[in-house]
């Protein structure tokens, strides 16, 4: 792990029955983390936190929890803290992909996406974000999406979600950065995971196994910005560039 930054021994999870998320928690049990799991589902977080005790963490609990406009987030960190001791990194991987036709026709259902997948991780990033700057070290991880990068007709409401979540990142970013708290922002391409079992898979798509890996690695090095697998940066360059006169014509 980084001598410098000591992050990624203690670490809470936020959507940790996500199929990347599970991946992140084998390799970082493997590495003898301590880690505090929060999910959903009961019975699979417990099938999962089993499973890191087992592959080496030190130790491991877990808090079920929705990710609504009820959970009380400080109380999850109190929580953990008491559980597994001084925190020194959040990651937040949960979410839903959105049905853009859905969110356009119902304003409960816009609302419901943008909770699960914007409000829930800027509540959570405020929160680790005052934790760990009183700690003066520390990382925190958000997993967002390239969908943020630029809005397009067929998911501009999951789009707009992790676009506001990114922009929240950065400015964390700049804020903790003289306290030694780093933001690392993930924004993944498509990824075979449960959440995308129904779509056609195809050249562009990645395995989570690779994504934490990548994950890891640029934790271990502080860097900012992490688009995985690394071709999605010149992806979305190309399509950040598209004129907005030509870009509105275009069905994507």
């Amino acid at each position: 792990m980084n001598k410098e930054n000591q992050a990624l021994k203690s670490v809470i999870v936020f959507g940790a029955t996500s199929t990347v998320a599970k991946c992140l928690i084998r390799q970082l049990a493997e590495a003898g983390s301590v880690l505090y799991l929060v999910a959903r589902n009961q019975e699979l977080l417990k099938v999962v936190c089993d499973d890191a005790i087992a592959r080496g963490a030190k130790a491991c609990s877990f808090n079920v929890m929705e990710f609504d406009q009820e959970s009380n987030y400080e109380q999850v960190f109190d929580l953990a803290s008491k559980d597994i001791g001084v925190l020194d990194t959040c990651i937040i991987a949960h979410g839903t992909l959105s049905d853009q036709q859905a969110c356009e026709t119902s304003e409960e259902v816009m609302l419901e996406e943008l909770e699960n997948n914007m409000l829930s991780y800027l509540k959570i990033m405020r929160f680790a974000g005052n934790l760990l700057m009183e700690h003066k070290r520390g990382m925190i991880i958000p997993i967002v999406s390239v969908a943020g990068d630029r809005g397009r007709q067929s998911n501009y409401l999951y789009g707009s979600a992790k676009a506001a979540v990114a922009t929240y990142a950065s400015g964390l970013r700049n804020r903790l950065h003289p306290y030694g708290v780093h933001v690392l922002t993930v924004k993944p391409g498509f990824i075979d995971t449960a959440m995308t079992a129904h779509l056609k898979k195809g050249l562009l798509w990645a395995q989570p196994e690779a994504v934490s890996s990548a994950i890891l690695k640029a934790a271990q090095k502080r860097v900012n910005i992490l688009y995985v697998p690394f071709f999605w940066y010149y992806i979305m360059l190309i399509i950040k560039l598209i004129p907005e006169q030509i870009f509105k014509r275009l069905k994507l």
